[in-house]
């Protein structure tokens, strides 16, 4: 308002000058000509200084939304489902509307399912999801719960209802949606969005899992904590993971290591295969291990082709531990000890389904980069 008052008394000025010239004598003239052209040149000033003001303003506005890498993992714990929630990089987020100050975009999660749409209860409110975190998401007779703690989970567990689950991480402050992901529990075409991205493909009972990685050392390793190269696992030793995509010993091949239910109940730990070839320095491969549960067949793609295979059974996929984690120049935590199994070089890409991804859908993920 005030600027507008003052570009106003300014033409008002610049009118009453106007009309104010004489032909008549010509000094009066100059001088209100000069008058004139002083009064033109503080306008042309003025209105820069506003739109300089105005441009820093708005360009100083944000308008971001948060930016989260996320995994979605569904799976069978002591007979009720769980879906697992990985954060792999990017903000911290959090579960509530009470927190005002701090880092963070306030996030939520909802489930949709044959029954309609429902909002993920955050137990505790408040919790903060950050980058390397777990977060689960049960049913039980209060609705549906996303925790960190398994021990927050109140009431009685339950099963999903229906065939399929979709589920959705939104920015509610900015309305945007960060992830969402559709579990297909019996059927074969599935509809899957990862992080903002929509695809379809046929696929069958099963599991896969898949990553895009890149040693940026030279893949050998020059100590203990850098063999056997892990990219991504569920467990924490070999008894008890239910899969590992690593790589062997020496880091001189790929690495796909599956445990199926049966397995599991005899005591049995997991089975591998491995690649004839393995990494390269500075150069990106995509990995997919997979698991068909009707052959009972685990296979091996390193840049869309398969490289390996073996039957182990059908009676899918073992109970997860809850031990999810993916590997990096940090390493993993293995065996009892920490900071194991380190892939010096960059991570990418992480996808877990639970279905088995055919040769077409794998192939197209790897020409697409």
């Amino acid at each position: 308002m005030v600027l507008k008052r003052s570009c106003t008394t300014i033409m008002t000025q610049l009118r009453n000058l106007q009309n104010n010239i004489r032909p008549v004598k010509s000094e009066s003239a100059v001088s209100a000509l000069i008058g004139v052209i002083l009064l033109l040149f503080l306008l042309v000033l003025l209105t820069g200084i506003i739109s300089a003001v105005l441009f820093g303003f708005l360009s100083g506005m944000s308008f971001k939304s948060a930016y989260i890498v996320v995994d979605a993992q569904y799976s069978t714990q002591n007979g009720y489902p769980s879906i697992t929630l990985m954060h792999l990089q990017g903000d911290p987020g959090y579960f509530a509307d009470i927190k005002t100050d701090g880092p963070g975009y306030p996030l939520t999660i909802r489930i949709e399912t044959v029954d309609g749409s429902s909002v993920a209860v955050p137990r505790p409110p408040g919790q903060i999801w950050r980058p390397g975190t777990l977060l689960f998401i049960t049913h039980s007779d209060t609705g549906y719960v996303v925790t960190a703690d398994k021990a927050q989970i109140p009431g009685t567990r339950l099963p999903f209802p229906g065939d399929d689950i979709r589920l959705s991480v939104i920015d509610s402050r900015n309305q945007v949606l960060v992830y969402s992901k559709t579990f297909i529990i019996n059927g074969t075409l599935v509809n899957t969005s990862q992080n903002n991205t929509t695809q379809k493909f046929v696929r069958g009972a099963g599991y896969s899992v898949s990553a895009w990685i890149r040693f940026t050392s030279p893949p050998t390793p020059t100590s203990p904590d850098q063999n056997w190269a892990t990219v991504v696992v569920d467990g924490d030793r070999d008894s008890n993971r239910r899969y590992h995509l690593q790589h062997n010993s020496d880091n001189s091949r790929f690495e796909f290591a599956f445990r199926t239910a049966q397995m599991a109940a005899g005591g049995r730990a997991a089975s591998y295969i491995q690649s004839p070839d393995g990494p390269v320095q500075n150069r990106w491969f995509h990995l997919a291990g997979v698991y068909n549960q009707t052959s009972g067949r685990i296979r091996l793609y390193v840049n869309g082709a398969e490289v390996a295979s073996r039957i182990l059974d059908s009676s899918g996929i073992a109970d997860s531990p809850g031990l999810y984690q993916t590997g990096g120049p940090d390493g993993i935590n293995f065996h009892s000890a920490i900071h194991q199994r380190k892939l010096r070089g960059e991570i990418r890409g992480i996808s877990t389904l639970d279905e088995e991804m055919f040769p077409e859908e794998i192939r197209s993920v790897y020409a697409a980069g």
